[in-house]
């Protein structure tokens, strides 16, 4: 409400462009996005590097991330 439609759909396309850049630069680093149809939220399956070695390279530049598996 405090942003209004127009705000709303400002905030919603920039998260989403947000989105798309993120996943093309996924892939440009060979991974994979699992999940070709999303809004704000990838899945992807990752390639030549562990899934605890992201999760720490992450936590140290404050980056909160879900991780689902060892891939």
């Amino acid at each position: 409400v405090y942003h209004g439609p127009k705000g709303l759909k400002d905030i919603a396309q920039r998260v989403h462009t947000f989105t798309n850049i993120l996943s093309s630069g996924v892939e440009e680093a060979g991974h994979k996005v699992l999940n070709k149809t999303f809004f704000d939220t990838l899945t992807i399956k990752l390639n030549g590097v562990s899934s605890d070695r992201l999760m720490k390279l992450a936590k140290d530049k404050e980056i909160n991330l879900r991780r689902i598996n060892d891939t």
